[in-house]
């Protein structure tokens, strides 16, 4: 997924992708503003939602797209994807999901 960083203060990133802005935590070294290509991993309360797409601090929602026999879950967002660390209730294929208190880790990616 390719996200622009805005802000960096220490592990802590302000970022935006086409869905939205909100803060994370950078795995790895430091990054310099600008366009990055990473993984988005996100935890939180996961329940239904209506269709769309929408980021922005501490909320997330998106599309479910896959569902692995691991409980991790794929939400598509844009024309990238998000790692739900745990499926919940509402989770199902196809379907949107809400993550509140939602935490975001953002893991860069090689090219």
């Amino acid at each position: 997924m390719r996200v622009v960083i805005e802000a960096v203060d220490g592990d802590r990133v302000r970022f935006a992708c086409v869905a939205g802005r909100a803060d994370a935590r950078w795995i790895g070294a430091p990054p310099t503003p600008g366009e990055h290509e990473v993984r988005l991993e996100v935890s939180g309360i996961v329940s239904a939602a209506g269709a769309g797409e929408q980021l922005e601090p501490g909320r997330l929602v998106a599309r479910v797209e896959a569902i692995d026999d691991d409980g991790v879950v794929l939400l598509r967002l844009g024309d990238g994807l998000v790692v739900l660390d745990e499926a919940g209730p509402a989770t199902v294929v196809g379907a949107s999901v809400e993550v509140s208190k939602a935490l975001f880790e953002l893991v860069p990616v090689a090219r």
